[in-house]
């Protein structure tokens, strides 16, 4: 077993390790890593951020959204809290998550936690969740992350992962609400401890005197690399398929939309409703065919109907639709 710990506080660089580690590197042993992030909404690879996540909110907030190359769930995490990953050599192809959520039980109940596993892939200590794990499988390697919550800031849990009312359909999977609670608050009574402190614990219990693994200023590079050609991508345009309807109340009426999207690009669009005008849905929903699922993207290709439609404008109408 080797042990890694990265300094790097970007979701993304650290998933491009891991990534790089598994695909590149590929030493011939298990590797276990700890790294932390800034605050960061990770979300898992057949997601739609939109279902999962505020946008505007975690714009607003500077939280980095990451997409991640496992399936999964949701999660957030930021300096309080801190991520494992295993790198293991292996042939099998079956998802299994015990094999390495049970030596991270075994090292909360080291420091007087008592954690178990529940459904799939969580941690949970007094029925509330501390960990959400994810896995994959690349080139005879597998790759198990999870985040552990110590010290993390719940309330950006629950606002940066709390969508606004969208009415949405998608293949896309969902992210279960859980009630949550960080490990910190369940350390036995006149014991506390730092991040820091728990994760040198952790690292102990998981990975004992083994070996450590020093990067290279090649495997910078090539880090740097893997990080551009897949975790750089705007998540937002990177979007599946999915219908998305909005009510959109204006001055002049309000307008209902039924718009398919993909890749955060509308495909087609229907529009109704009680509002007043020279233009005929026909010529509005040709006008949004094609164009970005962004504010000045609508605005603008919505500019011929200015004037045209009576107490509302193109950009109210933008507005309303990526809100």
């Amino acid at each position: 077993m080797i042990y890694l710990e990265s300094d790097s506080l970007s979701a993304r660089w650290n998933l491009a390790l891991e990534y790089y580690l598994a695909t590149e590197k590929k030493i011939n042993d298990t590797i276990v890593f700890l790294w932390r992030t800034s605050p960061t909404v990770v979300i898992g690879r057949f997601q739609n951020a939109l279902e999962e996540l505020d946008r505007q909110y975690t714009e607003e907030k500077g939280i980095c959204i990451a997409r991640r190359m496992s399936g999964g769930g949701t999660i957030y995490n930021d300096e309080g809290g801190l991520m494992f990953t295993y790198i293991v050599p292996e042939a099998k192809q079956e998802i299994d998550f015990r094999s390495f959520i049970n030596p991270v039980i075994a090292a909360l109940g080291e420091m007087g936690i008592s954690a178990e596993a529940s459904g799939r892939n969580d941690i949970m200590v007094d029925g509330k969740k501390v960990s959400g794990n994810a896995q994959y499988k690349t080139g005879g390697m597998t790759v198990h992350h999870g985040t552990l919550m110590f010290d993390v800031d719940i309330g950006e849990v629950l606002r940066a992962t709390t969508p606004k009312p969208y009415k949405i359909t998608s293949k896309s999977i969902q992210s279960v609400r859980e009630r949550v609670t960080n490990i910190r608050e369940h350390l036995p009574a006149g014991c506390d401890m730092t991040r820091d402190q728990f994760r040198d614990r952790l690292a102990a219990s998981l990975a004992g005197d083994c070996s450590r693994l020093m990067l290279t200023e090649a495997d910078y590079d090539a880090v740097d690399r893997i990080l551009a050609e897949h975790f750089t991508r705007n998540v937002w345009e990177a979007q599946p398929r999915f219908s998305l309807e909005k009510v959109l109340h204006l001055p002049g009426g309000h307008m209902e939309f039924s718009l398919e999207t993909r890749q955060n690009v509308i495909l087609e669009a229907r529009v109704h409703g009680d509002f007043f005008g020279s233009a005929e849905p026909d010529e509005i929903c040709a006008l949004l065919q094609n164009v970005p699922l962004e504010t000045e993207a609508i605005a603008a290709a919505l500019a011929p109907l200015e004037g045209r439609l009576m107490g509302i404008t193109p950009a109210q109408i933008a507005a309303g639709l990526t809100e």
